[in-house]
């Protein structure tokens, strides 16, 4: 899943839960934004980076 909101979007708690519902486990989710959310338990960490002004991070599903 890739997610490139607007630069200052900070209504990811609400996307969150929509999410988790459309994900398989181990789907990865891609989120490039000018600073980055905290993200659920049920997303692993699995590489971050920056690009200029915008921070990206690839997050993987996993069971909780």
């Amino acid at each position: 899943m890739f997610l490139d909101p607007p630069f200052n979007w900070t209504q990811w708690q609400d996307l969150f839960p929509l999410l988790r519902e459309c994900l398989k486990e181990n789907a990865f989710v891609y989120i490039e934004a000018g600073s980055l959310p905290e993200y659920p338990d049920w997303l692993e960490h699995y590489r971050d980076g920056r690009s200029g002004l915008s921070r990206f991070v690839l997050l993987r599903k996993v069971s909780v």
